[in-house]
């Protein structure tokens, strides 16, 4: 049940085959055989490599095999458990790529997902995700506060533009979509209607209106946006609502 090696327990059962087998009477305090502490001894070698980060063994203390001895840790790679909100659960994907950011080291780390909780957590209402990283010369500690960014692959007729290239008008979002033109010193723009499947805080996920490799206005776009409607205002002599 402990695994020990079977030398070590010959090594205590050969003198006692040995006295049975002569005939020899097995003294009390076991003096014919050695020291009793001499036959208690046995080593118990762990399962895994690793460093022991938990001890509860204490000497002279009676455990059974439902006791925790030691708890080991193989400190070269980590265990990286991050949550995903239950409205992003079916992007997540095992073998996906997670890039993990320990913002207190400036550090990055290409690990790999390979687990997903099959379940939501009642506490924090996510799905537990976990990936393994390396740990080279352990220099990351566990419980280390870190920020994990998952590559998804893309959808098809779906593309990403930074959040200020897009601009709200009356209920409707537009994007200013660069001209090709052979003079690439000649800046023109046209206004282009877009359908938005998802907006974050720094991008938004187009569904239409846009294809891939399109140049699109960003910071100027709201100045874009009044000197199109300016001009509108002029071209109909009624402001614009």
């Amino acid at each position: 049940m402990l695994n020990v090696p079977d030398e070590e327990i010959e090594r205590l059962e050969a003198p006692l085959r040995d006295a049975a087998t002569k005939g020899r009477p097995i003294a009390a305090d076991g003096n014919q055989f050695g020291k009793l502490e001499d036959k208690a001894k046995m080593t118990l070698l762990s399962p895994v490599d690793g460093i022991v980060i938990a001890r509860e063994a204490v000497v002279q203390n009676f455990y059974t095999t439902d006791n925790i001895l030691m708890v080991i840790a193989p400190l070269d790679h980590l265990w990286v458990q991050v949550n995903v909100y239950e409205l992003d659960q079916e992007k997540v994907r095992v073998g996906q790529t997670m890039e993990i950011q320990f913002p207190f080291l400036e550090r990055k780390i290409q690990g790999k997902v390979q687990f997903v909780a099959p379940e939501v957590s009642k506490d924090t209402r996510a799905v537990q995700v976990r990936a393994t990283i390396p740990n080279p010369g352990t220099r990351l500690k566990a419980d280390m506060l870190v920020k994990a960014m998952l590559e998804i692959p893309p959808i098809k007729g779906q593309t990403v533009i930074p959040r200020l290239a897009m601009v709200s008008s009356n209920g409707e979002s537009f994007v200013f979509v660069r001209k090709p033109l052979e003079d690439r010193s000649v800046h023109k723009f046209e206004r282009r209607k877009i359908r938005v499947a998802q907006e974050h805080h720094d991008q938004v996920v187009v569904a239409s209106g846009l294809t891939a490799g399109e140049e699109v206005a960003t910071s100027g776009s709201l100045i874009l946006a009044q000197l199109f409607e300016d001009a509108r205002t002029v071209d109909s002599g009624e402001p614009s609502n």
